[in-house]
């Protein structure tokens, strides 16, 4: 469960490494950029599900849905961070799921940002969630721009859209409308052990390329020429060398002051 972002399955593509992914069966329309929106109605209960993961869907209507979620689940989506970026809580924030169902107030589908504002919303009226920030140091991945510069595609059709995250390692993994901060937040799906930090200045530009690499567990490491566990001699690199061959972009471990999630209380939510 500490992998927050392999944990979530993809709903347009196969199950188990995306962030989020906006259900396609009609073209969506965005909310206003500058749109504030929460939920109208929503339902909270205790999930049947006997996946092991959970999904997330965002309907064109903006419908949200949020099926087999642990409680510490949706506070680290809404947040944006790995576990190690919570701490307190009880333990049934890990231990129970429960289906989330909400409308929001307004046409049109949330924003990336404007579906976390949503989920803190909901979390803080619902269950009562407190919290403050602490900035901590931790071990870090830092995400820079290698030597010689990006080689990444942007994106100027959608700025206030969704990013899109499908498929993984070898058979590569196709990034859509995505900034380098939520790139990063999608690389702690596959480095968990530690925080990715987007250190590459590229701002909130918007980028789509492929990113194929060789699961190895001595990359996961930081072991960055290490080499792939396949024996397929056209197999690509480990992530670390993948990453700076093919999107121009650094992995670097390091250490850095990240802000860390304290749980001052939190209730089981209602249904209603």
């Amino acid at each position: 469960m500490k992998k927050l972002m392999s944990w979530i399955a993809v709903i347009v593509a196969t199950p188990g490494s995306a962030l989020l992914a906006q259900d396609t069966s009609a073209t969506p329309k965005m909310m206003a950029a500058d749109a504030r929106p929460q939920f109208e109605v929503a339902t909270i209960k205790p999930s049947q599900s006997r996946e092991a993961g959970g999904t997330l869907r965002v309907s064109p209507s903006g419908l949200v849905n949020l099926t087999n979620f642990p409680v510490m689940m949706v506070i680290q989506f809404s947040h944006n961070v790995p576990r190690r970026q919570v701490s307190g809580g009880p333990p049934w924030l890990e231990s129970e799921r429960f289906d989330i169902v909400g409308k929001p107030d307004m046409e049109g589908t949330p924003s990336m940002s404007q579906l976390r504002v949503m989920l803190l919303k909901l979390l803080a009226d619902r269950l009562q969630l407190s919290l403050h920030h602490e900035m901590k140091e931790l071990s870090v991945y830092a995400l820079t721009v290698a030597k010689g510069g990006a080689k990444l595609t942007e994106d100027t059709d959608n700025p206030n859209g969704l990013p899109k995250f499908f498929g993984r390692g070898p058979q590569g993994r196709n990034v859509q409308n995505s900034t380098m901060a939520e790139f990063a937040s999608d690389l702690q799906g596959t480095l968990a052990d530690r925080p990715v930090v987007d250190q590459t200045g590229l701002g909130s530009k918007r980028y789509d390329f492929i990113l194929k690499w060789t699961p190895d567990a001595p990359a996961m490491n930081g072991a960055a020429g290490a080499p792939p566990a396949a024996d397929n001699p056209d197999a690509p690199p480990d992530i670390f060398v993948a990453i700076q061959q093919q999107l121009g972009l650094k992995l670097e471990s390091t250490k850095a002051q990240v802000d860390v999630i304290v749980i001052d209380h939190v209730e089981k939510p209602s249904e209603n």
